[in-house]
């Protein structure tokens, strides 16, 4: 196990150097080593904070050697932000194999918000993926309202989770 400062220097080597044999290395790091979703979040506040996109996405990746609890409201938050050069949908990705009940109300949000660029609605539908994987009873309420959605691809998936589910007619 690497001390933790190590492991920082390690990952964001890997990291900034955006190269796929670079991420592959970062998420090897990554899924070794308990500690380093502290890391990550740290890296993942200063990428926000700078709005360093590419660096964000970066973490992203690497998060899902070790999705960590820890990392959802931070990911929860950025869900929020539609600016084109962010990757929503990974972030709902991620978020949904955390399957934080910390993570309900900003998936539910990215359910109805309109992402630009996004014209098949893939980050809402799998917003709605994400909260069929947490099941509790605010996600399963959220799914039930996207149900009803206007949008034909939302209301379709959130159906599919609620059979997926068994609360389709609950």
């Amino acid at each position: 196990m690497l001390e933790e400062p190590t492991l920082e220097r390690a990952i964001t080597a890997c990291i900034m150097q955006l190269s796929q044999d670079n991420l592959r290395k970062a998420h090897k790091l990554v899924a070794e080593h308990s500690n380093a979703d502290g890391v990550l979040l740290r890296f993942l506040v200063k990428a926000v904070h700078e709005r360093d996109w590419d660096a964000v996405q970066s973490v992203v990746a690497c998060a899902f050697g070790r999705p960590s609890d820890r990392l959802a409201d931070a990911l929860g938050a950025l869900l929020a932000d539609t600016n084109p050069n962010l990757n929503n949908e990974d972030i709902a990705d991620l978020l949904g194999e955390i399957a934080s009940p910390s993570s309900v109300d900003a998936l539910a949000k990215a359910v109805q918000t309109d992402y630009p660029m996004d014209e098949e609605h893939d980050v809402n539908k799998k917003a709605v993926l994400a909260l069929g994987r947490i099941g509790t009873p605010n996600a399963i309420m959220a799914i039930k309202q996207a149900a009803a959605s206007h949008v034909e691809a939302i209301r379709e998936e959130a159906e599919a989770q609620l059979d997926w589910i068994g609360q389709r007619d609950q």
